[in-house]
C-alpha cells in the first residue's frame, strides 16, 4: 500500500504524487510529454502541473473572501447517509469561489486583489451571468461546494463558462493512493512557465484584434515561448497544446522568469 499522497483533477490535467513521486498524465505543454499516458518525473514536480492551491489553501482563501452571513439555509440532503444543511450562497459565493483558485504572486496582482471581485471584473471589461453556488455542512463539517458561471468579455470574444464541484469525503478517513500501472519517464525540462491569474483569451497576433484561438483559465499553467518588446504580450502554449498570444495582465510572471522569455 502506498504512503498517502495527493491527487489533482481540474478538467485539463491529472497528477499523483505519492511516495515522493510525480506521476502526470499527457498531454502537457512540456517537451516530450504530449501523449495520452501517464509520465513520471521522479522527485521532481514541474511548473505546468503543480497545483496553484491545496485543498486547505483554496478554502481558506474562499472563507477569508466571503461573508457568511449572506449564506441562506436551503434544505436538507442526505450524504454518504450523513445528514446535511445545504445552504445557497448564489451570485456572492460564485464569484469569490472561482477567484479563490489562484493567487497573486506579483506585488501588483497582490495589491489589486484587495478590491472586491466584482470591481476587478469590471475594469477588466468582463460581465457575468447564472452566477449560482450552494454549501453542504454535514455534523457541522464543510462537505460539499457546487458553483457555476458564466462570464462574458467585452470584446465579444467566446464566454467562459465555469462548473465547479468540491468535495471533502472521508473526512476522518485515511488516505491511500496507487502509482499507475504504466508510466513513461521524462526529464525535468528548463521551459519557462506561468500562472494564470485572469483568464481570457488567445489570439493568433499580440493585439486585442487578433483572431481568438482558444482560451486560458485562472490557476492554469503555461509554457511561455516569446514576448513582445513592450512586455504587453506573451506568446505562450496552454494546456491543451494551443499555442498563440495572451496579454500579460493575465499572468503572473516573477522577474527572473520574464528575462529568460525572449523578445519576438
Amino acid at each position: 500500500m502506498s504512503e498517502p499522497g495527493s491527487r489533482v483533477a481540474d478538467g485539463t490535467l491529472s497528477v499523483i504524487i505519492v511516495d515522493g513521486q510525480t506521476y502526470v498524465h499527457g498531454p502537457i505543454p512540456l517537451d516530450g510529454a504530449y501523449q495520452e499516458a501517464w509520465y513520471s518525473f521522479g522527485e521532481y514536480t514541474p511548473a505546468p502541473v503543480q497545483p496553484a492551491l491545496g485543498a486547505q489553501n483554496t478554502l481558506d482563501r474562499l472563507f477569508e473572501k466571503i461573508d457568511l452571513a449572506q449564506l441562506q439555509p436551503d434544505g436538507e440532503d442526505t450524504i454518504d447517509g450523513v445528514p446535511c444543511t445545504r445552504y445557497q450562497g448564489g451570485e456572492h459565493v460564485a464569484l469569490r469561489f472561482v477567484d479563490s483558485l489562484g493567487t497573486p504572486t506579483t506585488p501588483e496582482a497582490i495589491e489589486r486583489e484587495k478590491l472586491p471581485v466584482e470591481q476587478r471584473l469590471r475594469e477588466d471589461g468582463i460581465d457575468y451571468r447564472d452566477p449560482d453556488a450552494r454549501l453542504w455542512v454535514c455534523d457541522g463539517l464543510l462537505r460539499r461546494i457546487e458553483s457555476s458561471l458564466t462570464m462574458i468579455p467585452s470584446d465579444g470574444a467566446r464566454t467562459a463558462s465555469y462548473a465547479l464541484w468540491f468535495e471533502i469525503t472521508e473526512p476522518n478517513g485515511d488516505i491511500a493512493i496507487e502509482p499507475p500501472e504504466e508510466w513513461l519517464p521524462v526529464s525535468p525540462g528548463s521551459q519557462p512557465m506561468a500562472e494564470v491569474y485572469n483568464g481570457g483569451n488567445v489570439r493568433e497576433q499580440p493585439s486585442l484584434s487578433g483572431r481568438v484561438l482558444d482560451q486560458i483559465h485562472a490557476y492554469e499553467r503555461v509554457a511561455l515561448h516569446a514576448r513582445t518588446a513592450d512586455g504587453r504580450w506573451f506568446r505562450i502554449t496552454n494546456p491543451r497544446g494551443v499555442t498563440g498570444w495572451v496579454s500579460a495582465s493575465l499572468l503572473t510572471v516573477d522577474p527572473a522568469t520574464v528575462a529568460a522569455v525572449p523578445v519576438e
